[in-house]
Parts: structure tokens; C-alpha cells; sequence
């Protein structure tokens, strides 16, 4: 990108030298602008070789970011871009993804109950609806009924495939369901009946496995299953201690999360589920939050249990002061904490709508919540469809509150998303920009957010703008302790290549939430031999 070469060319010639907290001074350059039209390619750096290595560092991190968490014992699996910051734990604080995906509030706000969306509600359909012809070749022992241990009956099809060292493998069906295992079937298992039927009702005769295509790690999964297993319960099974509390009162579950695989989709994608995953014995699944009668995946969210003995047994106060400020608390007992005044009598100035210093006093039956995390990402995509001329598409991932608490303030910290002519155009302020090795980076990881962005809002990428604040290269003499971390020698020698023909990607048809690392596609990428660089951290 000649954008790129002009901007090391500028730094190289007209920075300032600074030192900063590395220890390896910079030359350093205030407020560059970079623009790049993504219509005329994907800005992966071409005058040095970004490896594939680096191409999936780059997918990887922006579905990390995306998912939320704070610690990178997953994302270290993948890459190890981030293993030099986080801590023995593996956390690195509430950096991009948590400020992105769920930002905290503790602000009061009221809520409207909620009832199951009637799509999760559906009659389930079974996965094939006619029995598969028996291939006629078949050996007589294959051709007849068996039955699993679960009392199913099933057939064999035909071959499925043969394995050079276990033999041949058959495609199996279930009469019931019509359900065929994805695999091939051995023999043996076979005509022993070690064989699941996913879509047959197994817990309190509604709740079925389905095909999950999860990569939960183990114990997370089971926690979640026991979940799944204990709503049911309570809610069908009239011998659970705990059904007179929920069934017998109506509640129900949606027949959507009757099945198994489709309920450990779609709590992963509740409020609160990174909170549930690093608390697992703290946060519950809840119903609550929105008073609904049914569990379903726009009922519900994970939910500490104080929070929800909070919710449960509240009585919400409003405060209004002689000049119309309003103050919401979730009980008179928080209320009171506010005001200098006796239990007994605030409790009668309540009661009887009587004044104290100018304040007025009201209760409410009204849903009182405290506001569940914010996830700016998902707001901005909802708000791009419904509003596209919108101003107000900001993403922000510096929070004041926060920054102590992050392995790495934020570099790459303030967006906004701005629709023009059906285009969706991306401009990002970076405070800290490392020309040598984290600035081709970033303009990539951005353009690709945009890329997501915008197929997820039915658009066309549009303009890439970044306004490099702090644009530096790192520089040490040379023969000095740390002409190692010296980046203004290989860059002099990178702005002299000819830039090459921009690539392009391909991401999958899917949603946002979705999108795994085989979703991406980079195509047509050349470049120039790789330059290796040494970070300072």
C-alpha cells in the first residue's frame, strides 16, 4: 500500500525522538491520517511477507475480541500474539472484546416483561421425514430390525464407506425420527445397539441431544447440560422436588430448547455468559430478569444469584428532587441509604406520598433492573439496519473506569461506523501506533471488522480512515544495548519495494456470531520476502 510507505517515509524524516515506557526510544509523529477504499482490495500489507501464520492471528483475535472474554487460555491455542502481555493466569483484563461486547453498567433502569417469541415456540421437524430404500445387497444378518438400548428401532441403509484397517462402516436410519448418524456404523456396534438416537426424547420424555457443533471445552459443556437437564426437570417432572414452583405453575420451556445442541447455541449468546463461564457456580440461567413464564432464548439471561434474590423480592422506589432529577433504587432498605432521616418515618413518608427536604417519593410495580452489559457491537449492527444514516454508530473500547484493571490500555480505541451510498465506511482513532509491526496489523484487523460488519448489515464495504495519533518507530543506534528493537533500518529497506496488487477475502454467509476461522478466505495474496522485527513490550 502506497499509503503506508508515504506514512514510515513521514515518520522516518520528520519524527520526533521520544523515549517511552519500553525503554527503547521511538521517532514519533503527532496525528497521521491513513484512508484506504476497500473496493480497491483487502490492505494486507504487500512490500513484506504477511506470513499465514499471521493471517490466522489476525481472524483469530477479531473473533476473540468478539467473543467477549478476558483471558486468552483459549486464544493462546490459536495464537500467541497476546502471550507476552497476559498474566500467569492467562488474563489480560477487561481489554477490546470486553469493553466491545459487555460493557458494564451498574445504572437502574426498568425493563418490560417479556413472553417466548413465537419462532422459538415451532413444532420441531424431524430431520428426514421418509425411510432411506435398504440396499438389497445387503448380508440377510443386516437386513433385518435391531433396536438400541434405549427400546429405538432402526435399520441398516447401506455401505457408508470401508476403513483400510476397521472394515466397512454402514449408513444406518431410525424409524421413528428418520434420524442418520453422520458416521458410519461398525458392525459390531451395530448388532450390539450401542447406538444414540439423538432425536428421540430422553430426559422427561421432551428433551433430545439434536447434533451439537460446539467446541466447549469439556466441563463447560457438562455444566450446561446439567442445566438443561434441571430445567426440564423442573418444569415436566411432577416427582421434582421443585416442580411445584415452576411446572405446576405454568412455567414451561420452548420447544426450541427441548433439544439439547440448540440450547447450548443459544446460551452461549445470553447476557452474561463470559460472567458464567468464570463463575460458573454464581451465575444461573434466568427467566427473572424479564418475569417471562418461559425459558427461551429472548427470556432469558445468566444472572448471579444475588442479583436475582435482589430482583425477587424488590420493591422499586422512585426519587424525585425539588428540580426534577429522578433516582430509581431497587427497595425502600436502598433508598433510605441515601437520605439522613429514620427508617420508620421514611418508610410512612412513602406510604403517604408525603415530602422530606423537597423530595417526592413513589413506588412500582415495574420491572427495576440493573441494566445487563452493554455489547456496543451488536447495538451498532442492529442500529445500522434499522437507522443506516445514523451518527451515533460508535464503538468505544476505552473505558476510563477499566484501565487500571487491562494488561494493555487500549492502542486502537475509539470507531465509529458511518453509511454512505449503501457502503459501510469504518473510521478508527489509534493513540499508539507501531509502524513496524502492530499498524500493519491493525489496518488489516479493522478492514476486516468492516468487511464483517458489513455483510452482517447487507452493505458493501466502504472507506477505511485512521487517524494515527502517536505514530512512532522504534529506533536504537546502532552498536547500542538495544539496536536489537531498532525498526527504522528494515523499514528504511521496506519503503524501497514496489508495492503489489492488493488481495481480496471471502467470508462465509453467516452470522457475525457465528463466523469460525474456515469462514475466512484470503485470495490472491503476493508480496515481497519477509522482515522480521523484535517487539517491545
Amino acid at each position: 500500500m502506497k499509503q503506508y510507505i508515504d506514512l514510515v517515509k513521514t515518520v522516518l524524516s520528520e519524527g520526533t525522538l521520544k523515549p517511552n515506557r519500553t525503554g527503547v526510544d521511538t521517532l514519533s509523529y503527532f496525528s497521521y491520517p491513513f484512508r484506504h477504499d476497500l473496493k480497491d482490495g483487502f490492505p494486507l500489507l504487500t512490500t513484506k511477507k504477511m506470513s499465514e501464520k499471521l493471517w490466522h492471528s489476525l481472524v483469530q483475535e477479531l473473533l476473540w475480541f468478539m467473543s467477549g472474554e478476558n483471558h486468552i487460555r483459549n486464544f493462546r491455542e490459536k495464537s500467541k500474539i497476546w502471550n507476552a502481555w497476559a498474566n500467569e493466569n492467562g488474563n489480560v483484563g477487561p481489554i477490546y472484546g470486553v469493553q466491545w461486547t459487555r460493557w458494564k453498567s451498574e445504572k437502574l433502569v426498568f425493563v418490560s416483561r417479556k413472553v417466548c417469541h413465537p419462532d422459538y415456540d415451532k413444532e420441531r421437524k424431524l430431520p428426514i421425514t421418509c425411510l432411506l430404500k435398504q440396499d438389497s445387497n445387503l448380508s440377510s444378518e443386516l437386513q433385518q430390525t435391531f433396536t438400541n438400548t434405549a427400546g429405538s428401532s432402526y435399520k441398516v441403509i447401506n455401505v457408508a464407506f470401508k476403513d483400510i484397517r476397521r472394515g466397512l462402516f454402514y449408513r444406518i436410519q431410525f424409524a421413528r425420527t428418520g434420524y442418520i448418524p453422520p458416521f458410519g456404523v461398525r458392525r459390531d456396534v451395530i448388532l450390539s445397539g450401542q447406538i444414540k438416537d439423538v432425536y428421540e426424547p430422553s430426559v422427561n420424555n421432551i428433551g433430545y441431544l439434536g447434533e451439537e457443533a460446539s467446541n466447549l471445552p469439556k466441563e463447560i459443556r457438562n455444566n450446561i447440560k446439567k442445566t438443561w437437564g434441571h430445567m426440564l426437570e423442573r418444569c415436566y417432572n411432577k416427582q421434582c422436588k421443585e416442580y411445584q414452583f415452576y411446572g405446576e405453575k405454568g412455567i414451561e420451556v420452548c420447544r426450541r430448547w427441548h433439544c439439547f445442541a440448540d440450547f447450548l447455541h443459544d446460551v452461549q449468546r445470553l447476557p452474561n455468559w463470559q460472567e458464567k463461564i468464570d463463575n460458573p457456580s454464581i451465575y444461573q440461567l434466568d427467566k427473572d430478569y424479564y418475569a417471562s413464564t418461559t425459558y427461551a432464548p429472548n427470556t432469558c439471561v445468566w444472572l448471579s444469584k444475588s442479583d436475582n434474590i435482589r430482583y425477587n423480592s424488590s420493591k422499586p422506589v422512585i426519587a424525585k428532587s425539588p428540580h426534577g432529577q429522578i433516582r430509581i433504587y431497587l427497595s425502600r432498605e436502598e433508598a433510605l441509604q441515601d437520605f439522613d432521616i429514620d427508617k420508620k418515618r421514611f418508610y410512612t413518608i412513602i406510604d403517604t406520598d408525603e415530602k422530606y427536604d423537597g423530595w417526592q417519593f413513589t413506588t412500582t410495580t415495574d420491572l427495576c433492573r440493573k441494566q445487563l452489559p452493554i455489547n456496543q457491537l451488536k447495538g451498532i449492527i442492529s442500529e445500522i439496519k434499522s437507522n443506516p444514516n445514523s451518527r451515533r454508530l460508535v464503538l468505544s473500547a476505552w473505558n476510563p473506569a477499566d484501565i487500571s484493571d487491562m494488561v494493555l490500555p487500549p492502542c486502537h480505541c475509539f470507531s465509529i461506523f458511518n453509511v454512505q451510498d449503501g457502503r459501510l465506511c469504518l473510521s478508527l482513532t489509534q493513540r499508539s501506533c507501531d509502524l513496524g509491526l502492530g499498524v500493519p496489523f491493525n489496518i488489516a484487523s479493522y478492514a476486516l471488522l468492516t468487511h464483517v460488519v458489513a455483510q452482517e448489515t447487507g452493505l458493501e464495504p466502504g472507506v477505511l480512515s485512521i487517524m494515527f495519533v502517536d505514530a512512532h518507530i522504534y529506533y536504537a543506534e546502532k552498536g547500542s544495548a538495544k539496536e536489537d528493537w531498532d525498526h527504522s533500518r528494515i523499514l528504511s529497506e521496506q519503503i524501497k519495494r514496489e508495492p503489489l496488487d492488493l488481495p481480496s477475502i471471502k467470508i462465509a454467509k453467516k452470522s457475525i456470531w457465528d463466523l469460525e476461522f474456515e469462514d475466512f478466505e484470503l485470495n490472491n495474496y503476493k508480496s515481497h520476502d519477509l522482515l522480521k522485527m523484535k517487539v517491545a513490550v
